[in-house]
């Protein structure tokens, strides 16, 4: 094990290693004190070794799949087996891992390093956006977030999920710095980032069209969307010139994907088209729930159990495993984040709780696009770390503030604990 690890050709693979943790390294301050800078290098670390595991010992559940298949695709272009050409979608990942491999070496280590790379990167955007929030329990939040199992597999592997995180969560970052800053960068940077999401999925393109102008329009500070619109010429001209640009490109012929049929009209046919398409009889996960088109009632009504599923499967009924028994308590886990982000909502006041009722609504844009075109609870676990991260900074540090006031009851009030800076951090 250890001479393949020290092959040549991993050597890129380990220089990006230590290029995660250069963060630590320049700026201590950024990450507030040596407990958040203890969770950022366990985080990191963990992420690691999954990744070391995975390419020199053995391949860890729900770790190969789609995973190795990308693999073998950009080890094709960098081969020259096939033409690196700029694509989109899951054919635009296969050329960007080739192109790395071309460049750097033919290292399935090195491709789960650079997706390791943009999850540090995803790490910092976490650690601002709680600055910005005035998040409580920072460490705890950290933690609860970069841990999670399913998170550590898909992010420390040659797939997507590293980069869908990290732009989906610039997308969401730099739009609260234009609201806070007014500045037309941060609209760039923003707008950049969508387009890359975009790129990566064409579900997630959908949830791009949406979004943008939620973060770029929501009213924060105002009490209507009238006032918002009036406020933000900036981000006015902004989206003209991204409406322009999805016009111009469907005017010359360029194939949007699921874009170009949300403005055909025809997104709903195309959904039940694809659920039909990839559903497996003989599959043992797949959810007990069909799309229907018939009414506007029928069709919000099978959204709604859709939703459900999606969040919630396997049921407790359809546990047959160790996997299956893990994904229905995450499913839990997820179900009580979610239900304390809204407590969080209805505690917070002012611009802060129009920011987090922001944040729930793209959470909630994001499940019901990845419910919709997910047919079975193996594939939801890995469409969920995407915007996982929304509600563990939103309803995190709530249930652990409710879980310490709820064990403080059984404490006698001379001898409770006072809230130590960690806690707190």
């Amino acid at each position: 094990m250890i001479s393949a690890m020290m092959q040549p050709v991993h050597g890129f693979g380990w220089i990006f290693l230590f290029y995660s943790f250069l963060p630590l390294l320049w700026s201590v301050r950024f990450l507030r004190g040596t407990h958040l800078a203890l969770g950022f290098f366990l985080v990191v670390g963990a992420h690691h070794f999954v990744a070391i595991t995975n390419t020199f010992i053995t391949t860890l559940p729900d770790a190969g799949g789609d995973a190795e298949r990308f693999h073998g695709r950009a080890l094709k272009i960098a081969r020259g087996v096939r033409d690196l050409e700029l694509k989109t979608g899951s054919e635009g990942y296969d050329h960007f891992l080739g192109l790395v491999y071309t460049v750097f070496g033919e290292s399935r280590f090195l491709g789960a390093e650079v997706s390791i790379v943009a999850f540090m990167l995803s790490c910092i955007l976490f650690i601002k956006l709680m600055e910005t929030l005035g998040t409580e329990y920072r460490l705890s939040t950290f933690l609860a977030w970069g841990l999670l199992p399913t998170l550590l597999i898909h992010t420390s592997n040659t797939m997507r999920e590293a980069w869908e995180i990290l732009f989906f969560m610039a997308l969401i970052y730099f739009g609260l710095r234009y609201h806070i800053h007014r500045k037309w960068r941060y609209i760039f940077y923003s707008t950049c980032a969508g387009a890359l999401l975009g790129m990566l999925h064409a579900g997630l393109a959908v949830v791009v069209l949406f979004a943008l102008p939620i973060v770029l329009f929501w009213p924060i500070g105002h009490r209507s969307w009238v006032r918002a619109f009036s406020t933000r010429p900036r981000a006015i001209i902004a989206g003209i010139m991204l409406i322009g640009a999805v016009g111009a490109g469907m005017a010359g012929g360029t194939n949007l994907g699921y874009v170009t049929v949300l403005l055909q009209g025809e997104l709903v046919n195309e959904a039940m088209g694809n659920r039909d398409n990839r559903m497996d009889t003989d599959a043992r996960t797949n959810v007990e729930a069909d799309l229907e088109s018939g009414t506007v009632h029928g069709f919000g009504g099978s959204i709604g159990v859709i939703f459900i599923h999606y969040m919630l499967e396997p049921f407790p009924w359809r546990v047959k495993n160790v996997l299956d028994l893990y994904a229905a308590c995450e499913g839990y886990w997820r179900i009580s984040l979610l239900l304390c982000t809204l407590l969080a909502i209805r505690r917070a006041q002012g611009p802060m709780r129009q920011i987090m009722g922001m944040l729930l609504l793209l959470y909630m844009a994001m499940s019901v696009m990845w419910a919709v075109g997910t047919v079975n609870y193996g594939s939801a676990l890995r469409h969920h770390v995407v915007g996982y991260w929304i509600i563990v900074i939103l309803g995190f540090p709530e249930l652990v503030r409710r879980m310490r006031a709820f064990l403080l009851m059984f404490i006698p009030q001379q001898t409770r604990p006072p809230l130590s800076t960690m806690e707190r951090s």
